[in-house]
């Protein structure tokens, strides 16, 4: 089952939030098993995550290593320190004391904090030609579901950050169709980062991903620029989005 357009993936999700929100929750967060309704499963996550991320906030996130790459892990912390959190709590909290269970779970946990702005401009990706200013905090979506390399940017004069959204255990990276995406922002943010965003139930697991030129196929030669895109994965809980997204899915 596959939903055309981010407009039909959030009507759907509206309609079943209202109908039966336990049921949602288990098809957003099963992230194994059941290969028939997994475009439908992947489709409803990605549609409660733009909701979530465009409205900026803190989210959980650790950086994925390269294989055989030495971590720096003072000069990571550092460098991310005020980027972001997440909260573990299953109940629905205020915003303010969100923002302190965020820091607290998260330093707990042992987990890095990265934080997009709340003053993110929504804009739909009409024209793939078309160049796109970094001047402004956006929060750029393609007009398609299931978009072939990425399914959102969030741009700031400083830093550029790909989203992949997915409830897959792994999603090789295009690398064409990323290239392409950074040849029209202009001018091009000096910190690129490559973040997957997935349902906290794989979120610890998830590795580095190859770059490739086409489905099973690893890029042999990959641009300097790509090489040095840190790649990140980012952790939702889903029981706590639907509670955070619920009254913009019933708006």
């Amino acid at each position: 089952m596959r939903l055309g357009s981010p407009t039909i993936a959030s009507h759907l999700l509206k309609h079943l939030q209202q109908q039966d929100i336990d049921g949602l929750r288990t098809i957003v967060r099963q992230a194994t098993g059941e290969p028939h309704v997994a475009s439908l499963r992947g489709a409803l996550f990605e549609s409660l995550a733009h909701k979530t991320l465009s409205a900026g906030g803190k989210y959980a996130y650790r950086v994925l290593s390269e294989p055989g790459a030495l971590q720096q892990e003072g000069e990571e912390h550092e460098e991310h320190e005020q980027e972001g959190g997440m909260v573990e709590e299953d109940e629905y909290l205020e915003e303010d004391r969100m923002q302190v269970d965020v820091a607290s779970t998260s330093q707990e946990q042992g987990l890095d904090l990265y934080e997009f702005p709340s003053n993110l401009t929504h804009t739909w990706d009409r024209d793939i030609k078309a160049f796109i200013s970094s001047a402004n905090p956006t929060y750029l979506q393609p007009i398609v579901v299931n978009n072939a390399a990425w399914d959102a940017v969030v741009i700031t004069p400083s830093t550029l950050t790909i989203l992949q959204m997915t409830v897959r255990n792994d999603h090789p990276i295009l690398m064409h169709a990323i290239q392409s995406l950074l040849n029209r922002i202009h001018p091009l943010p000096k910190k690129l980062v490559f973040a997957f965003v997935v349902p906290d139930s794989i979120s610890s697991a998830y590795t580095f991903q190859e770059w490739v030129v086409k489905k099973g196929h690893v890029a042999r030669r990959v641009p300097a620029n790509l090489r040095n895109m840190q790649q990140v994965v980012i952790a939702l809980n889903t029981a706590q989005l639907l509670r955070r997204t619920g009254e913009l899915v019933a708006s």
